[in-house]
């Protein structure tokens, strides 16, 4: 398992796409809060084409459960 982070929101829009629920924060609190539970960090990963991502209406549900 793995954590995935970019350095730029260009890289995550390139890689996952437009439609992602993401937060903005530091490497290193996000390395500290994934280590406990042995997670590594991948920074800008090149992901294979073809591999499920969000989509609008994906993010909108979500948004729509996280609101009630």
């Amino acid at each position: 398992m793995a954590a995935l982070a970019f350095t730029t929101l260009e890289k995550l829009v390139e890689a996952l796409g437009e439609a992602q629920p993401w937060a903005a924060t530091s490497l290193g609190p996000l390395a500290e809060g994934v280590a406990d539970q042995d997670v590594a960090v991948l920074l800008d990963p090149r992901l294979a084409p073809g591999e499920p991502n969000w989509r609008p209406e994906d993010l909108a549900a979500y948004a729509q459960e996280v609101r009630r």
